[in-house]
């Protein structure tokens, strides 16, 4: 038989085995995602000489278009790797604008083995050795690479949930397993996945808070890929005791992803499946162990698992796209999640989701999607007339350039500027363009849907933003959101039944909001019908807790009917000076003042009040529309013509 050499290189704890593609410390292999394998190799082969960026790019990502943010996220990354055990051990120089060298002292072994025999494999691209309940897989090889057994995950890696979505969207993608649902137009030929919370199983240190996040992140992840269609399901969706197959017949999903988590001091255990909705097959199944309360670690332990069995079936793109990094430290992504639960909630948490951004931006100054968050956080706020137009503007569009610029490839990013540009700065044709940015890089996002449709309906322009947010629905049956928004829409196209429908949808769904009755109650004053919108506005006063307005609201409408009623909440306005322009003009309008009306329009324009920009199209102003001092009020605010 014939000798064959190998090569090893050590430095520190370390050893790097190219051939095999391994990285171990003290016998304990450490897993990269292949390209952060390859960057190491370019680095550590050249070990104490620059490496220019451009050749960088070129050796790792030979046949793919990356910027150069990936290749800083992957250095970034390796020295998390490197030094997570050493203190402040340098191994990776920066050498700014230029590259980077390989500075720790590096050792050259060379090793004879016996020559491997490859054989063909012709069934399956893996063979799989199971031992007791875990599995490794040993991957077949790759052109010019070896592959190399998978080992167990015993410790915690700081990865994100890349291999187990690439399993995943192996599967779902693959053409052979489609469902019986048909897609809407614009989300055609594309499979749907579910991602239910997993759930908790005995105690639970974390209150269920740890299934949440592993499901927030594999749903984020997957809602990057061109042919998959991810439904977002709410947290209610895969509760204790529910059927995971009725909700994804709900989520109108052609796949669900559920599973339980058991907390126990020194691990957690998962136990995961992938359901299909049409049989209710399992299509993959297996239990995983990872460090306790850790989701990273979690998310890594399916990936390092199963990624390559399933992984043929992803392009490279999207191979790429699911192992790219974000967060620089588990603490800070983990505050960042919590505030995108609270930032879920439909109209409550918001304030709670700032403060988890901003702690997570304490955390990792360069974690691009705390920053379009909080940025999101302050539109929001804005909107829902908690700040005003001084305070929120400055946070939304410092954090939104901020998180653009450290990751021009967030999707979040780009939607959180597009906000921006859209409601502080009334630059349509900017914001427009960050949608579309957005909608490129996640194609499938019900935000993106979401966030165009409801600026079109600002403008006017209800084709599009009845298109919008139809789709936005198709992709996330669940959300009370949606429908609230289509009502809003067809309340302003003049199709009131089918807004009522709509808005008495969103009411079933979440009956504790106020936005619906809000949207109802202008429904009814643009009808002409006071007492059924006073009644519903009692409701939104009621729902958000304004006990003051809604107890003097409540008994003028009862000791005068609905016009005292007006009344009464227009001297409420002159106290709580929360209540936004657009609503104190629409209440002169109903009194018969056409002029106090518009001098609170013209307020509200110098204060940059929300909702001001859509005063155009909106119907219960109607009777303004004429008057040269509105007209006036819109040119200044650059509406589109085509919305006038």
């Amino acid at each position: 038989m014939f000798q064959q050499a190998k090569q090893f290189f050590e430095f520190g704890p370390y050893r790097l085995d190219p051939t095999e593609r391994v990285l171990s410390r003290d016998n304990q292999t450490i897993s990269l995602p292949p390209k952060l394998f390859d960057t190491l190799c370019v680095l550590v082969e050249r070990s104490g000489h620059l490496v220019e960026k451009d050749e960088m790019l070129k050796l790792v990502w030979p046949d793919t278009f990356v910027e150069e943010g990936s290749l800083t996220r992957a250095v970034s990354r390796l020295r998390q790797v490197l030094g997570a055990n050493d203190g402040d051990a340098a191994y990776i120089e920066t050498v700014p604008k230029i590259g980077y060298r390989f500075v720790a002292n590096v050792r050259a072994v060379r090793e004879v083995a016996p020559e491997r025999v490859l054989e063909e494999q012709v069934a399956s691209p893996v063979s799989i050795e199971e031992s007791g309940s875990s599995a490794t897989f040993i991957p077949a090889g790759i052109p010019g690479k070896a592959a190399a057994p998978r080992p167990r995950m015993t410790r915690t890696a700081p990865w994100w949930a890349a291999g187990a979505l690439l399993a995943i969207a192996a599967v779902l993608v693959a053409p052979r397993w489609i469902g019986r649902w048909s897609e809407p137009p614009g989300v055609a030929a594309m499979h749907s996945v579910a991602v239910l919370p997993f759930r908790s199983v005995g105690t639970s240190v974390s209150n269920g808070e740890l299934g949440t996040e592993v499901a927030e992140e594999i749903s984020s992840r997957l809602g990057r890929l061109q042919r998959l269609a991810v439904r977002p399901a709410h947290s209610e969706s895969g509760g204790k005791g529910s059927d995971p197959l009725q909700a994804g017949r709900d989520l109108k999903a052609h796949w669900v992803l559920e599973g339980t988590i058991r907390e126990e001091p020194h691990r957690d255990v998962y136990s995961v499946r992938l359901l299909d909705v049409s049989n209710g097959r399992a299509r993959w199944s297996k239990d995983f162990d990872a460090p306790p309360r850790d989701s990273l670690a979690a998310a890594n332990t399916i990936s390092i698992t199963i990624a390559d069995a399933l992984a043929p079936e992803i392009s490279v793109r999207d191979r790429e796209t699911l192992e790219e990094p974000h967060a620089e430290r588990l603490d800070a992504y983990q505050l960042a999640m919590k505030g995108r639960l609270f930032m879920n909630r439909f109209g409550k948490g918001t304030m709670a989701a700032g403060e988890f951004f901003q702690l997570a931006i304490e955390k990792d100054p360069h974690y691009s999607l705390a920053y379009s968050g909080l940025s999101a956080c302050y539109t929001d706020l804005f909107n829902g007339l908690v700040i005003d137009y001084a305070e929120a503007a400055p946070g939304a569009r410092k954090n939104a350039l901020k998180a653009v610029e450290l990751d021009d490839t967030s999707a979040e990013a780009h939607l959180a500027l597009g906000m921006a540009r859209a409601y502080f700065d009334w630059e349509w044709d900017a914001a427009e363009r960050e949608f579309r940015r957005a909608q490129e890089l996640r194609p499938n996002s019900t935000n993106v849907h979401v966030a165009r449709g409801d600026i079109a309906n600002q403008l006017g322009q209800f084709d599009e933003a009845l298109r919008e947010l139809h789709l936005a629905r198709d992709l996330d049956p669940v959300s009370p959101w949606i429908p609230t928004l289509l009502g809003e829409a067809l309340r302003r196209a003049g199709q009131t039944d089918q807004a009522i429908e709509e808005l008495q949808r969103a009411i079933a769904m979440s009956p504790g909001e106020g936005a619906p009755h809000y949207m109802l109650g202008l429904l009814y004053e643009g009808r002409g019908t006071y007492e059924m919108a006073i009644a519903e506005f009692l409701r939104c006063l009621d729902a958000y807790g304004i006990k003051v307005t809604a107890a003097a609201v409540r008994k003028a409408s009862e000791e005068g009917g609905p016009m005292t009623a007006y009344r009464a909440w227009l001297e409420r306005c002159e106290i709580d000076r929360s209540i936004k322009a657009v609503r104190i003009a629409q209440i002169h309008v109903v009194l018969g003042e056409p002029g106090p009306a518009l001098d609170a329009l013209e307020m509200g324009f110098a204060e940059r009040s929300a909702g001001i920009c859509s005063i155009g199209v909106e119907p219960t102003l109607a009777k303004l529309r004429s008057e040269p001092r509105f007209q006036e009020l819109l040119r200044k605010m650059k509406v589109p013509a085509r919305s006038l």
